[in-house]
């Protein structure tokens, strides 16, 4: 992985001893040696990815069905989800499913508790009515 780059030896071994300790699979195999993980890990701890940014306690994959409204030409408009489980300290990525010419995805955050506010932007002249009926992913970081 690349966040062990640039460690020493002793410390990657540390680092490592540390890992086993705090990290157990669970019914699967997990490699933490390569550049992917697979299996499904399961962490009696916070995890840290390098300094100062806080400890993420919980990574929660999700996603709804989501009909946006209509989007006026060359404005950029918060819309609002009711998402259960959201926290307005977590910190959201999102994917929409399809792309849409003239049509971006801006800013995404929590508003309120259980409350996705999606920005979406509208680059054309004309007004863009984003896809109904999409399954939008989302990963949300606690």
């Amino acid at each position: 992985m690349d966040i062990f780059r640039n460690l020493s030896q002793s410390a990657q071994e540390a680092l490592y001893n540390s890992i086993n300790k705090n990290v157990s699979a669970s019914g699967t195999f997990v490699d933490v040696t390569g550049d992917t993980m697979t299996g499904q890990l399961n962490v009696n701890a916070g995890i840290r990815v390098g300094s100062g940014l806080g400890v993420v306690s919980q990574i929660r994959m999700s996603g709804a069905t989501l009909s946006p409204a209509a989007v006026a030409p060359n404005l950029s408009v918060e819309q609002t989800f009711s998402i259960s489980n959201l926290a307005v300290t977590d910190t959201i990525m999102l994917n929409k499913p399809s792309g849409q010419t003239g049509l971006s995805i801006g800013n995404v955050r929590v508003s309120a508790a259980s409350t996705l506010a999606i920005q979406f932007v509208n680059v054309s002249g004309a007004t863009i009515v984003p896809t109904a009926a999409e399954y939008y992913k989302f990963v949300a970081f606690r």
